[in-house]
């Protein structure tokens, strides 16, 4: 008979796995977000897609491996690979699924709609991670389609489900998903931002100096560009429209993906090629935040949203944010500096009255600053530790 716990966490995002068993994410994660599940368990196995890369290429990610957790590779690359190798993908969930005490899934996600069936049949403690709503979450990174709208809903329904029966919910907003996806068992929220403190003192002194009265100034804005989720080609529009206006504006974006040489094209076609800048990608931490810091505001022209890390980021360092009125973005920024998801005219006339004042510039300044204590990363963990001591008490003993 078994006698430790285990648990089993479904994460869909890519890691990084060396030939000495050494284990990386890109930043967005670290030990910390499956090392805390030990509260309750003997041992977390991590299923999650696994890319095979050289030791010496691990110096540019964050290093994840922690005592009594272990990496499994799903088995696919790309969710397409699904249409041909759906049998051993469910064979291997259900071995899972039926071998676990826990099972965690990060929602939403295509192995929560892949197990749903067997939660009917025996279920274990369940806890989820909610991250962002999926409600129109693949009607925008695929072509539109019956197939895409079908397994849209299906998403969403399994969403829904698996958050209402789970005896415990981490939350990336404070109120927002909670509303649409409520749950039965006790909850918590926090983002996986890391912020291990804000310098107020220095916040305060370089306060007057945020106001550049200068020729330009330069806006920002980190996402993937693996899909339009980030409004890239939003703000890209909002560019042209302020230099249009007379707002001479430089745009910065960091991230990469496939969608690079089609938002280039856009940026030539625009003649932007001096005021739009592709930056790649930064390594997570410091790089990260000195490059926020020397921006004189930061854009979130979202589509889809949870609760946008990077703005959380940005704000933690003083800097006014902008964005869309999608997911958790509201939580963050008042009306004022809210825009319509996909108008680059509102997004381009809020960066212009931005600038218009210095009054109105350092006023939002400091309300992004303040609103970043709610996401230091001791908070955050308490809530979370918190949550899982109650499902401890209430479902192992």
């Amino acid at each position: 008979m078994r006698s430790e716990r285990l648990a089993t966490y479904f994460y869909e995002a890519k890691f990084f796995a060396c030939k000495d068993g050494k284990v990386y994410s890109n930043g967005n994660m670290d030990s910390d977000t499956f090392s805390l599940y030990l509260e309750l368990v003997d041992k977390v196995v991590v299923y999650c897609r696994l890319k095979s890369i050289e030791s010496s290429d691990g110096g540019d990610f964050v290093h994840i491996d922690h005592p009594g957790v272990e990496y499994k590779s799903i088995g696919v690359d790309r969710w397409i690979s699904l249409l041909w190798c759906f049998p051993v993908l469910l064979w291997k969930f259900a071995r899972a699924w039926f071998a676990s005490d826990l099972v965690v899934f990060r929602l939403p996600s295509f192995v929560s709609i892949l197990l749903m069936p067997f939660s009917f049949f025996r279920r274990p403690v369940i806890i989820t991670e909610i991250v962002s709503d999926p409600d129109g979450l693949l009607l925008e990174a695929y072509p539109k389609s019956i197939l895409i709208s079908v397994l849209n809903s299906v998403m969403t329904f399994c969403t829904r489900r698996w958050v209402k029966i789970s005896s415990g919910a981490n939350y990336v907003t404070r109120f927002t998903l909670q509303k649409r996806y409520p749950t039965l068992g006790v909850s918590s929220y926090g983002s996986n931002v890391r912020i291990s403190s804000l310098d107020g003192d220095s916040f305060a002194a370089k306060k007057d100096c945020l106001w550049k009265v200068n020729d330009r100034a330069v806006i920002g804005l980190i996402g993937s560009l693996e899909n339009e989720y980030k409004g890239v080609d939003v703000a890209i529009h909002s560019v042209f429209q302020l230099n249009e206006m007379g707002r001479s504006v430089e745009l910065q974006v960091v991230g990469d993906g496939r969608l690079m040489a089609k938002y280039k094209e856009l940026v030539s076609a625009l003649e932007l090629d001096e005021k739009v800048h592709f930056l790649g990608r930064l390594p997570k931490g410091k790089p990260v935040l000195d490059w926020l810091g020397s921006l004189d505001a930061y854009v979130q022209p979202s589509r889809v949203e949870g609760l946008p890390r990077a703005m959380i980021e940005a704000m933690s360092v003083g800097v006014p944010c902008i964005g869309s009125s999608v997911g958790g973005v509201p939580e963050l920024l008042s009306r004022d500096w809210l825009v319509r998801s996909g108008s680059s005219e509102e997004l381009a006339e809020k960066v212009d009255w931005l600038f218009s004042s210095e009054d109105i510039y350092n006023e939002h300044s400091c309300n992004c600053f303040h609103m970043a204590e709610d996401f230091l990363y001791e908070r955050i963990v308490k809530r979370k530790i918190k949550m899982i001591k109650l499902v401890s008490d209430k479902c192992f003993h």
